[in-house]
This record gives structure tokens, sequence and C-alpha cells, in this order.
């Protein structure tokens, strides 16, 4: 199904496996009106069925199981499997990863300057005695 806005995009298996083959990578701006129309994204995406195997439908409750393949047209297949995902509480991001993952938000979302500015302020917050929204 063809991913309407930027939400659609972002929530779409289909649409985010279909990105990496044919940018080479993920990020935000892949997500833009451009390539939401970009037909050739779209006929590829088109072609990425999803489906539950039977391991991930009995560990659904665990959150942990992600598992993909990828058939190419020469018939040969790759596939991906992520038992626990990166950012699970079983498997903390690091610093750095998740330095490098701030640092890419596109500058319509946070400008640099302010993505620092909280940063150091998530760097400290094991530090700070209470934690409440203001009034």
């Amino acid at each position: 199904m063809r991913p309407l806005n930027r939400e659609a995009a972002d929530h779409s298996i289909p649409y985010t496996a279909g990105v990496r083959p044919e940018y080479g990578t993920i990020d935000h701006s892949y997500f833009d009106e451009e390539y939401l129309r970009n037909q050739e994204l779209l006929d590829l995406i088109s072609r990425i069925k999803c489906s539950v195997s039977e391991e991930a439908n009995r560990r659904e409750r665990e959150m942990k199981l992600c598992e993909l393949d990828l058939i190419l047209r020469s018939g040969e297949r790759k596939a991906v499997r992520v038992d626990i995902g990166a950012g699970h509480w079983r498997n903390p991001m690091t610093d750095a990863e998740i330095e490098g993952n701030s640092v890419r938000w596109p500058p319509t979302c946070c400008r640099p300057a302010r993505i620092d500015a909280l940063l150091k302020q998530l760097w400290k917050l094991d530090e700070v005695p209470e934690v409440r929204t203001p009034s």
C-alpha cells in the first residue's frame, strides 16, 4: 500500500524496507513528499509483502523479533533477523548511538544547537533531583 504522508511512510515496513535497497541508507529525507511520489520506489514497495511468521507470532508479547527476507529478481534470497532491536530495554543504545541518531534529525525538526542543548540535559538527567513538567 502506498503511504500518503510522512507519518504513514515512517510506520510502513514495505516503504522502509524499500528505501534501503533503493537509496543505500535510511534517513529522514526519504520520507519527504518527493520520495513519497517517486514511481520507481513506489513500484518497488508494491512488490514487498509482509506476513507474520509462526515464531514472530508466538513472541509477539515480547516485542523482540523482526525478520526480513528479500528475494531479488535473480532469485537470490537475503535475510536479516533482529532478535532484540537497538533501543529495546534488553539492548540499550550506547551514548554514541544516541548522539549519532540525534545529529541525523532534519533541521526542520530541531536545530543543531537545540539538539546539543537537549543532549547536554540528557547526559545530566541522573543528577537531577526531581523531574517534572513545568506548571
